[in-house]
């Protein structure tokens, strides 16, 4: 008896001619699994794997006994058995696996003809997917991939081998289907291009080359070597094709803009028509030129670049590209000729097509109709919506980083000076003016030519008023090109009379904004369709991110905008002043309810526009600007937005006969946070007593939450309570659910930290939480949880501190929680290993820092004395006792008092009197911010050693 295994398709066995297939899907496994390790032992175990991946019964073994015993009835003794294994001995049985991939490797050595022989032979055993319905179990796995890949490669050296014994024909027709099932095989498009030029159908084999490249494109992959040789053959027998030509590029260099070569070398095989839109000075003809510098070796003709800049009349667009494609004109006219084109392989770059984009769609169109080879690449303001147009914005570039805005300058400015100095403080000055030019390439090339005439300093200073620069003297450009407001006026020729009263009235937003904003202070009712044009024109920015679309001007295109708006300057900056203000309060009042972040994100976005309508109203509306920054308040103090806070200290400074009322109080309340976060809390307490005092003690609830931070931190905690209750009362009797939170913080924290934890419980339980809070809310009510139980029952108390933080980071409250990490560390450090605290209290000693929040940042460094002790870095632990134990700096009690004296007797034990006397003169004679930084740099020293094993 001689049997063969089959596994090229469905499993079976034939004996002695007859086919018998295996009906038992346990037995197809363990014989697909012997006949993929042929000739080697295989594992009980994994038989069993293969057998029942999610687990074996207890009765595995001797089922797979079972089956191999049923196999062996086939195949006798090719199937051995060995302890502990099992084997398919090939001496006894045949198999088609085996034998196909003998057949291939004999092929690969072997001349054309025979070769081609051999892999016909081969061919003929495969009946289908490997292993059948087995082929996925996981010891077969690999050798159906394995097996697969053999079969499309054998069929691939099948169409090479007829091409090289003469059988062109029959070579493309086996490539072809080769190509259709595996479009990514660069080889098989190859064979199927220099097989179409054989058999002389060299126009044929160019297509075929072009079907490849935008197969491959699509995939994010190039044409290869092997590929490129085969055009170059097809090329040279076609005698049809018009001379190709190069695309010249600038010889100055080309920065940034990575990932839209990429992305736009993948458009452009892919889609007939890519259209690059965006602001003039955006550098879209300089990335389209680029492009097609790339992707022109695609193209059997080249690129053709066709620029419409000086074309006013849309009836000459067909003539000029004819003539830039290098076409006859006839007496039927230029459309005519450009009919007969459209199967041309060739890229047509047309730059510059805003302004006659009516005509430039309709030839675009017709030049994507006549074939599937030819690709326009078109730059303009505004879509050229055709039919199969894939447009891609073009934006500035970044204006921070090391590559984008910076680098051109300082690239362009090199050019001219090679030895420009690139220290730190010139790459500030140059970040500096690339923000003020929005990163716009063309503006970035201006200043940089200024920079050859002018010191850096002066020429930052310069933009910060003034944006219109000394115009480029580059005889390569076009005189619209030469200043950003030539670049202006040439979009602005495009808009009819509603469109530049829109764009006038843009002027006075600096941030992103929606339709309805823009309504309130335009006085159109419904802008969105004119600002839509503005947006086609690159005259406005979109952001449709969101749940509705934002609009926004570049500063560079507001300026000129100013000028549009002329008269009507002042009445649309009082107008945007008002509407701020009404927008401001309204987020203020969502900001204190279960609607926090959308008012956060609202809040956010108005920020830029909140910086000019207060500058503004700070000179000629004083009681709104106290309104703008009373309101400001919350969102500033909870997001530590120290320079909102600093626009309260300024007008309460400049404005105090229009302090009145609640947005007095709050105007008040704002610059006395500032001067808590100073660590002036002598000021503060003033600035909060005259907030108390504008409406005789019925002052915002607010307004008494932060009188008791000040006294609390002033560690006065009987006021601070007192001040907290009438806030509480206050917030209770007018349904201010925000305001009870925030006073009933007050009221906790200060029992807790006078050490009165039963009246902190108690206040606690009686609070009735409302149905409805903001989520900082709830952060609060989780802090002042861990805090009440911080010196109480640790593990309860990190959890509430953790729920803290998590509520916080929610929303963007980073004032909760910057505190809530500064106790969550503090547990840490005294609970359980102190080298778990170094990286936390060095990312809050960072973060205060950043924020010069100086109290905080006094807190933090007293907590931290703890962990220097428990490191045993007792030196540094008596330096920073000596910087943060001083009264005069802020006052330390309850249990913190407490923690500090304990660690100063500690300290002396181990240092001794001398010794930490000397140490602490030495940190008493540090400001805050010097012992801060020296502990930063502390925290990264190498832990020293464990005494006897323990903390």
């Amino acid at each position: 008896m001689r049997a063969r295994v089959q596994v090229l398709g469905a499993v079976a066995v034939i004996v002695d001619d007859e086919t018998r297939a295996i009906s038992s899907p346990s037995q197809r496994v363990v014989l697909s699994v012997l006949a993929a390790r042929a000739e080697r032992d295989v594992p009980t175990d994994l038989l069993v794997d293969a057998l029942w991946p999610e687990g074996p019964p207890r009765t595995a073994v001797s089922s797979l006994r079972t089956y191999v015993s049923r196999l062996r009835g086939l195949l006798g003794d090719a199937l051995v058995g060995t302890p502990g294994s099992y084997r398919l001995a090939l001496e006894g049985v045949a198999l088609d696996l085996a034998d196909f991939e003998l057949l291939l490797d004999d092929a690969a050595t072997a001349a054309p003809g025979a070769a081609l022989d051999l892999i016909d032979e081969a061919l003929a055993m495969w009946r289908g997917p490997p292993f059948g319905d087995v082929g996925d179990v996981e010891p077969v796995r690999p050798v159906t991939a394995r097996l697969e890949e053999r079969w499309v490669t054998a069929r691939e050296d099948r169409a090479a081998a007829l091409l090289a014994c003469g059988r062109a024909a029959d070579a493309v027709a086996t490539a072809e289907e080769l190509v259709a099932d595996h479009p990514l095989r660069e080889r098989t498009w190859a064979v199927l291009v220099e097989a179409l030029t054989a058999t002389g159908r060299s126009t044929e084999a160019l297509r075929a080359y072009h079907r490849a490249v935008e197969a491959l494109a699509e995939a994010g992959l190039e044409p290869a070597s092997e590929l490129r040789r085969a055009e170059a053959v097809a090329l040279e027998g076609e005698v049809a094709a018009p001379a190709r030509r190069r695309v010249v590029l600038p010889a100055s260099s080309f920065v940034g803009r990575d990932r839209d070569r990429e992305e736009l070398a993948r458009l452009s095989a892919a889609w007939p028509l890519v259209t690059l839109t965006g602001p003039g000075g955006v550098g879209k003809t300089r990335l389209a030129r680029t492009v097609a510098a790339d992707i022109e070796h695609r193209f059997s003709a080249g690129v053709r670049s066709i620029e419409l800049a000086g074309v006013d009349d849309g009836g000459q667009v067909a003539a000029v590209v004819a003539d830039g494609l290098g076409l006859v004109v006839g007496a039927e006219g230029p459309l005519s000729a450009l009919d007969a084109v459209g199967d041309l392989d060739v890229l047509v770059l047309i730059d510059n097509c805003e302004h006659v984009v009516g005509a430039v769609a309709d030839l675009v169109g017709r030049l994507a109709a006549g074939g599937r080879r030819l690709r326009v690449i078109a730059t303009s303001r505004e879509p050229l919506a055709v039919d199969g147009e894939q447009l891609w914005p073009v934006d500035p570039l970044p204006v921070t980083g090391p590559s984008g805005g910076v680098q051109l300058f300082v690239d362009r400015v090199r050019a001219a000076r090679p030895d420009f100095a690139t220290d730190e403080e010139a790459l500030g000055l140059i970040a500096g003016i690339v923000r003020q030019l929005d990163g716009l390439p063309l503006a970035i090339e201006m200043a940089a030519a200024a920079a050859g005439t002018m010191p850096l300093a002066m020429l930052h200073d310069r933009l910060e008023g003034e944006l219109e620069l000394p115009p480029l003297k580059r005889r390569d450009l076009d005189e619209r090109q030469r200043t950003l407001k030539a670049l202006l006026d040439w979009s602005l020729r495009l808009l009819d009379d509603e469109g530049r009263a829109m764009f006038g009235s843009l002027s006075v937003f600096a941030g992103p904004v929606t339709a309805g904003d823009i309504a309130h202070v335009s006085g159109v009712a419904s802008p969105f369709e004119v600002l839509c044009r503005l947006v086609d024109l690159s005259l406005l920015q979109v952001d449709v991110t969101g749940e509705e679309p934002h609009f926004r001007m570049l500063r560079t295109v507001r300026q000129r905008a100013c000028d549009a708006a002329g008269a009507d300057l002042e009445v649309l900056r009082t107008r945007h002043a008002a509407w701020l203000l009404d927008a401001v309060t309204d987020a203020d009042r969502r900001l204190r309810g279960p609607d926090e972040r959308r008012a956060h994100d609202r809040l956010e976005r108005l920020l830029d526009d909140a910086r000019t309508a207060v500058a503004w109203a700070r000179e000629h509306d004083q009681v709104c600007a106290v309104g703008l920054v009373g309101r400001l308040f919350l969102y500033a103090q909870s997001r530590l937005r120290d320079e909102v806070l600093g626009w309260a200290a300024e007008v309460v400074e400049h404005a105090p006969g229009s302090l009145s009322g609640t947005d007095g109080e709050l105007a008040l309340a704002a610059a006395a946070q500032r001067a808590i976060n100073g660590g002036d809390l002598e000021r503060a307490r003033r600035l909060i007593d005259r907030a108390v005092d504008l409406n005789d003690s019925t002052a915002d609830p607010l307004v008494y939450e932060l009188l008791s931070d000040v006294l609390l931190f002033g560690g006065d905690t009987a006021p601070a309570r007192e001040a907290a209750r009438i806030g509480l009362a206050t917030a209770s009797a007018a349904g201010d659910a925000h305001g009870v939170v925030a006073c009933l913080t007050g009221v906790v924290l200060a029992d807790a930290y006078a050490g009165e934890h039963q009246a902190a419980a108690r206040a606690m339980a009686e609070f009735a939480e409302p149905p409805e809070l903001a989520p900082s809310d709830r952060a609060w009510l989780h802090y002042v949880e861990g805090e009440r139980l911080l010196d109480l029952d640790p593990e309860p108390a990190l959890a509430a501190l953790h729920r803290a933080i998590a509520a916080a980071d929610d929303v963007g409250n980073a004032y909760i929680a910057a505190v809530a990490r500064v106790s969550y560390a503090s547990v840490l450090s005294r609970t359980g290993d102190p080298s778990a605290a170094r990286a936390p209290f060095a990312e809050l000693i960072a973060h205060w820092r950043s924020h010069g929040d100086r109290t905080h940042l006094l807190t933090t460094l007293r907590n931290l004395v703890t962990v220097l002790d428990r490191l045993h870095m007792a030196e540094r632990a008596a330096e920073l006792l000596g910087a943060v134990l001083d009264d005069a700096v802020a006052p330390s009690f309850g249990a913190e008092r407490a923690m500090l004296e304990n660690l100063l007797d500690r300290q002396e034990r181990t240092l001794g009197p001398a010794e930490l006397a000397r140490r602490m003169d030495a940190g008493r004679a540090r400001s805050i911010d010097e012992a801060a930084r020296l502990a930063q740099a502390w925290l990264d020293e190498p832990t020293p050693a464990r005494d006897g094993g323990r903390w």
